[in-house]
């Protein structure tokens, strides 16, 4: 007993110093548009490299985008499977009910026909 207490305090140990790290870092979008605002700095500071920067930055820009569109799409494709498992489950069920019903049934019947 003890030594499940003392596992379950280290895994909640764990899982808030995890929350907390991953809390502390800012969102990716915020950090995307601070190296928006970086890249226009610098730009601006050098205006010889600003096409080069540009560039640079849009094909982050791209990445970061094709990466949230794949985000969603795979969101997507896992609440349909997820509604798949549901659908399964409830046919499973409903066999299980619909034989439990049908054995009761039977029986009920032999027990009528049974009767004088």
């Amino acid at each position: 007993m003890v030594v499940l207490y003392n596992m379950t305090c280290i895994s909640l140990s764990v899982v808030t110093f995890r929350t907390k790290r991953l809390s502390s870092r800012p969102p990716p979008q915020a950090k995307l548009d601070g190296l928006r605002d970086e890249a226009e700095k610098l730009s601006s500071e050098h205006p010889e490299e600003a096409e080069e920067i540009k560039k640079k930055f849009d094909e982050m820009e791209k990445v970061w985008n094709d990466l949230r569109e794949a985000l969603r799409q795979r969101e997507d494709s896992l609440g349909e499977a997820g509604n798949l498992q549901k659908f399964l489950r409830d046919v499973d069920r409903f066999q299980v009910m619909s034989s439990f019903l049908c054995n009761r049934w039977c029986a009920l019947n032999r027990d009528m026909s049974a009767q004088p």
